[in-house]
């Protein structure tokens, strides 16, 4: 665990990756979670659709929004937040955002790639992710649009964490 992990509340972020569903069935794509009712933020899909959220503020529909193809091809997927504005992109385009928006509370709890604990038990992906990329702030559509095709090198303002599942 690194300390660059620990955001929630109105701490500024992003996270941005790649996803392909292999069912509709609502799962967790990522998070920090340590219990049922403490979240600090989670990102979660059903059906066609994908959001991001914090509990006990609310589940992962903080901010929500559809893909119709995200179980058929890979969907880049951003959520931005700027401590008070959520932003969502799909494929590099602007597809919601609301503002007074809050995650959960700080945690220092591990972040989790497609799997996410909650109460006795974890929630498994089912699907595959990848090139997963978070910031200390919030990206500018024009970075957003810049990373879907130009993976992070390691030295860019703000990345905190990196995978690309190369190995």
């Amino acid at each position: 665990h690194s300390d660059n992990l620990d955001f929630g509340e109105s701490v500024p972020m992003s996270i941005s990756f790649w996803i392909i569903k292999s069912s509709s069935a609502e799962m967790h794509v990522l998070g920090k979670r340590s219990g049922q009712n403490n979240c600090t933020f989670q990102i979660g899909s059903s059906g066609n659709s994908i959001g991001i959220g914090g509990y006990p503020i609310g589940w992962w529909d903080e901010l929500s929004m559809t893909s119709p193809t995200i179980t058929e091809t890979w969907t880049h997927v951003v959520f931005t937040f700027d401590g008070d504005m959520m932003s969502g992109y799909l494929n590099g385009t602007l597809e919601g955002s609301s503002s007074g928006s809050s995650l959960g509370p700080k945690s220092t709890v591990p972040l989790e790639i497609g799997t996410l604990q909650w109460g006795q038990t974890h929630d498994l992906f089912d699907g595959l992710i990848d090139e997963v990329g978070i910031w200390n702030r919030a990206l500018t559509e024009e970075e957003v649009q810049f990373y879907m095709f130009t993976p992070p090198t390691g030295n860019e303002s703000g990345l905190v964490s990196y995978w690309n599942f190369n190995e």
